[in-house]
């Protein structure tokens, strides 16, 4: 009984796909046929909209007065990430204690650099550095 029912079913399937290859469709074309393809669809016609720039085309450079117009701006100055903790004198002779971020701590005189930022004059309240360009001071606050 099993195999009877087996044997109907895949005899089913096999009628089926026999049928679908004999019946004549127009999706599958012979090859001699496929040639006349372009007769049967009708073309259209692309316009093309010259307001996009064409990435093949080459483009000339700019002029120079064009060229400095399109600098950037310079950047903005950012004083140094360190910190005047205290100034130490020895007679004449001062010396600058500068805190970093993490909190260690550097004992500079004058004409000493730390970082790009280079010491030039140490009073006893103030101390003068040079820092990306830029002249500064440091006045040391009291407690």
């Amino acid at each position: 009984m099993l195999f009877l029912l087996v044997s109907a079913v895949w005899g089913t399937i096999a009628l089926n796909i026999v049928a679908s290859m004999s019946v004549a469709d127009d999706s599958a074309l012979s090859v001699k046929e496929q040639s006349y393809i372009p007769n049967r669809i009708s073309l259209q016609k692309y316009t093309y909209i010259s307001d996009i720039r064409d990435p093949f085309q080459f483009i000339a450079p700019h002029p120079k007065d064009t060229l400095k117009k399109m600098v950037s701006p310079k950047p903005i100055w950012t004083p140094p990430p360190f910190k005047l903790t205290g100034i130490l004198s020895a007679g004449k002779h001062h010396t600058a204690m500068i805190e970093g971020p993490g909190g260690a701590v550097w004992f500079l005189q004058e004409k000493d650099t730390l970082s790009g930022m280079k010491i030039l004059k140490i009073n006893e309240q103030a101390v003068t550095y040079f820092y990306q360009k830029k002249k500064n001071d440091w006045i040391l606050e009291k407690p």
